[in-house]
């Protein structure tokens, strides 16, 4: 092929979009150009990145099923854990655990039939999950079996209430309850929504000055 002739060539690539470039004797360029019978080397197409994947949308907050506990309710005790260095007793509870009670119970028990027993001192970390179809909540007040407050006032213990306890929590969601159970007695673990405990939604709670670790009473 004359100059003239690749001169034509050149300009008729040129002018469809494509860019060229004579082989020389030395080999191929920086771009690493293919040659092909011509003598010219077409340039490969520049390649676009990848757009970068979508960073996920963090869970609502108090609707996380992962917070659900394990509970047994045959086997409650076996739920709890307790840090005897420290004095702290991780001890977790749901509402609508079972049908007992149309599903008004903690961890499958209501009208007193759980009582939960913790050493005077103790430092308890309650993690809550409401498992029932209607809000729920809980509340550690004074009281006892012939006297179930219809509406739960300021919890026994600070820190011994889920939040929104006058509204209840939604099905799925959660709250930790932490307080220092320092005062020895029998309390009662109520659900604080307006009439849910004196429907039977309540269980005990018994701070022991002779207990050495927590445990659970049955019946």
């Amino acid at each position: 092929m004359n100059r003239r002739h690749l001169r034509t060539s050149r300009l008729a690539l040129a002018a469809a979009g494509i860019s060229t470039a004579a082989t020389g004797c030395g080999g191929e360029g920086p771009n690493q150009s293919t040659a092909d019978s011509a003598g010219v080397s077409v340039s490969a197409a520049p390649v676009t990145p990848a757009a970068p994947e979508p960073t996920p949308a963090p869970a609502a907050p108090g609707a996380r099923a992962d917070q659900r506990p394990e509970i047994d309710p045959k086997n409650v005790a076996a739920s709890i854990k307790y840090d005897a260095a420290t004095k702290t007793a991780t001890i977790p509870m749901i509402s609508g655990l079972t049908t007992n009670a149309g599903g008004w119970n903690f961890n499958g028990y209501a009208r007193g039939e759980m009582t939960i027993v913790v050493p005077v001192g103790t430092i308890v970390v309650m993690p809550y999950y409401n498992d029932d179809i209607v809000p729920h909540s809980a509340v550690a007040v004074s009281g006892s079996a012939k006297s179930i407050p219809s509406a739960p006032g300021d919890p026994v213990f600070r820190g011994a209430e889920t939040r929104s306890a006058d509204n209840g929590l939604m099905t799925g969601q959660h709250d930790d309850m932490r307080f220092t159970a320092d005062k020895p007695g029998k309390y009662l673990l109520v659900c604080g929504v307006p009439g849910h405990a004196q429907s039977g939604m309540w269980v005990y709670l018994q701070v022991s000055p002779s207990a050495k670790a927590p445990t659970v009473v049955l019946g």
